[in-house]
């Protein structure tokens, strides 16, 4: 995610409003999932001195879509921690081990490559309390916390769902819904790595097209568009922008 980006923000109810449709959506249908806007990064930031990633491990910042990107790859970590429990209670499947396999290295880590990072400490809050599903420290943000909330609240969802369902229902039932996810009908529109400018201005009019966004979130979007304009030292945009990133964390709601 790029550092202008809003932190996570959604709430309970659009944590219903998304399980709901994936569970009554009928499987073959199309799901219309909406726009994501990709910006491609410099070459260079897709090795590191030991290692070269691989095309499908190649960077893109996330300028339009991080909130959907985000909640599905919550869902899809609870999802898969609960199949893995449930597999503990059927014979050994080779098919099966591949599908969890897929939902890994696919949607959360492939060859130790988280494949979403949030920005700022959203990031590592993220990457252990829910990627490696680790004991971690409390949330020290008021985005933070909702990130553990929409943890918990996957959990109690696929926990209801198991309790319904014999192990391989459910394992089966779980696998149509990642196929389903797998499914989403999406427009993906791509910006290159050396227009920042433009990424900032098609971030800024996605914020203007009648998105239930708060006033804190608008301003923060103008002030981020406004330093891409006015800065011409990327240094000193980073910093700028880390450090607005860092104040706006502290008060996000």
């Amino acid at each position: 995610m790029p550092e202008y980006q809003r932190c996570y923000s959604w709430t309970e109810e659009r944590l219903e409003d998304l399980w709901t449709d994936l569970k009554t959506h009928p499987e073959g249908k199309d799901h219309f999932f909406g726009t994501i806007i990709l910006q491609e990064t410099d070459p260079s930031e897709n090795h590191t001195p030991d290692r070269r990633f691989a095309d499908e491990q190649r960077k893109h910042h996330i300028i339009d879509g991080q909130q959907r990107v985000t909640t599905v790859s919550i869902l899809l970590n609870c999802m898969l921690a609960a199949m893995e429990e449930s597999a503990t209670l059927l014979d050994h499947s080779p098919d099966l081990d591949d599908t969890l396999d897929d939902i890994e290295r696919t949607w959360l880590v492939d060859e130790e490559l988280y494949r979403l990072e949030l920005q700022g400490g959203d990031s590592e809050f993220y990457q252990q309390y829910v990627v490696e599903d680790k004991e971690f420290r409390e949330p020290n943000t008021p985005s933070e916390a909702k990130i553990k909330r929409a943890k918990s609240y996957f959990q109690g969802q696929f926990a209801a769902w198991r309790s319904e369902l014999s192990a391989d229902e459910f394992v089966d039932a779980c696998a149509t819904l990642r196929r389903q996810i797998a499914g989403f009908e999406l427009m993906v529109h791509y910006v290159g790595d050396d227009d920042d400018e433009k990424a900032t201005r098609i971030f800024e009019s996605e914020n203007d097209r009648g998105k239930a966004l708060s006033m804190l979130e608008r301003t923060k979007s103008f002030l981020m568009y406004m330093t891409y304009r006015a800065t011409d030292d990327g240094d000193g945009f980073r910093r700028t922008i880390q450090n607005s990133q860092s104040s706006f964390s502290n008060i996000y709601d």
